[in-house]
C-alpha cells in the first residue's frame, strides 16, 4: 500500500475490495466486468512450533469452521461452494 500511495509511476493496483479500506477514500474501487470473477485461496497451516501448540491447532480449527465463515463474509470473502 505504501508503495502505491508514493510511486506515482503505478498505473494501476490489482487488489481485493477489503483493502479499498486500507487505501483511503481517494482511491477508487471498481469492477470492470460484473461478471468477471477471481478466485483466491485463504490457506491456513501451522508451522512445525505451532503443530505442538494447542491454542495454534484451535485457531486453524477456527479458521476452518462455520463461525469463522461469517468474519470472511463481513470482509468480503465470499465462501466457494
Amino acid at each position: 500500500v505504501d508503495e502505491w500511495n508514493n510511486n506515482p509511476n503505478i498505473d494501476a493496483l490489482i487488489i481485493w475490495s477489503h483493502w479499498a479500506k486500507a487505501l483511503g477514500d481517494d482511491k477508487a474501487l471498481f469492477i470492470k466486468d460484473k461478471n468477471a470473477v477471481i478466485y483466491r485461496a485463504a490457506e491456513i497451516a501451522p508451522t512445525k512450533k505451532g503443530l505442538e501448540n494447542k491454542k495454534a491447532l484451535e485457531f486453524v480449527d477456527f479458521i476452518k469452521s462455520k463461525e469463522a465463515q461469517k468474519v470472511w463474509k463481513k470482509y468480503t470473502w465470499k465462501e466457494v461452494k
